[in-house]
């Protein structure tokens, strides 16, 4: 009797000490135990005692069973949380930690199982502030502002870019243009996006009224890192601009881009911004901007930066290239 009550005291606590694992039915008859980890873009992942973690494709699942509670996010942004017991092939069937109603779901409708805590949006650019002004023997004043900013969540990317130079010289004007951009990326997968964005130029020397782009493609995050950024993209971009004097054009393009940024030691970055526009009926736009950032203190740089601005058949009398050069006292953020 003393024995009978003894075992009965201590089952439960060996099968608290060794939990009943989590199993994955596959379509073939095989069977994997473990724990599962979770589920995400079409992969099961599974922690097993005797091997490395099992990834497994949910075409091949028949079914799943959980030894606790999971969360599990459909497609339609429904949470769900509750044991997973065998269900028909291709399903999960949920049974509530609330005793609620028990519910059948494919796979299919699964967005993932014990998703990852969703990231909060992160904000990051600068503005930055530069200028001469000389008296005496040469007259001359030049002022330029620039800002840039990001916003990044895990699903989308939106950035903005503005420039804004002005100069004279003896009371008279020598440099006026100002450059803005605003782009969307959506990203499909961790790599892969499809964008949206316009820029817009004008140019008081280059007859210039406005030169309005909006463009369409597809981009891809080679490296994504704190010390090394690089993306290029491609799309099909529609070009209208409007001149001075010179004849109104508007034409469409292939748009090729890509740009890097690297830290190779804390408080130095090399920046480079590379966009070429390729028109379908002739010529070429070219722009690319490049600059290295000197950290000063906490928030605070010095930038010079290079920019060329190239037009391969340009209006009138004007040439083709553009350089401009800049030092600018920076502020960072994010």
């Amino acid at each position: 009797m003393t024995w009978i009550l003894g075992v009965a005291l201590l089952g439960p606590l060996v099968q608290e000490g060794n939990p009943t694992p989590d199993s994955v039915r596959l379509k073939n008859g095989d069977v994997i135990s473990g724990g599962i980890t979770g589920l995400l873009e079409g992969v099961l992942t599974v922690a097993t005692p005797y091997s490395k973690e099992v990834k497994i494709d949910v075409a091949q699942i028949q079914g799943i069973a959980t030894a606790k509670a999971v969360v599990v996010l459909l497609v339609d942004g429904e949470l769900l949380k509750g044991t997973l017991v065998a269900g028909k092939e291709g399903e999960i069937v949920v049974q509530s930690e609330l005793a609620g109603p028990t519910r059948a779901i494919a796979l299919a409708n699964v967005k993932a199982i014990n998703p990852p805590e969703e990231k909060p949006a992160r904000y990051q650019g600068f503005v930055a502030l530069g200028g001469s002004h000389s008296s005496g023997n040469t007259d001359r004043t030049t002022v330029s502002l620039s800002a840039e900013a990001t916003r990044r969540t895990e699903d989308d990317r939106i950035s903005f870019r503005l420039l804004w130079n002005y100069g004279e010289e003896r009371d008279r004007l020598t440099i006026r243009n100002t450059f803005a951009g605003i782009q969307y990326d959506y990203f499909f997968s961790k790599r892969f996006y499809g964008y949206l964005g316009t820029e817009l130029y004008v140019d008081e020397f280059k007859d210039l009224d406005l030169r309005t782009i909006g463009s369409l493609g597809a981009g891809y995050q080679a490296i994504d890192e704190a010390t090394l950024s690089l993306f290029c993209e491609a799309g099909i971009a529609y070009i209208n601009e409007n001149f001075k004097v010179a004849a109104d054009e508007d034409t469409v393009a292939v748009r090729l881009a890509g740009k890097v940024a690297w830290t190779p030691t804390e408080g130095i970055t090399f920046s480079d911004s590379l966009t070429i526009y390729p028109k379908f009926e002739g010529g070429v736009l070219v722009r690319n901007e490049a600059g290295v950032t000197m950290k000063l203190w906490e928030g605070w740089a010095l930038k010079f930066s290079n920019i060329l601005d190239y037009n391969s058949e340009p209006p009138g009398t004007t040439k083709k290239s553009d350089w401009l050069w800049l030092l600018s006292l920076t502020y960072t953020f994010g």
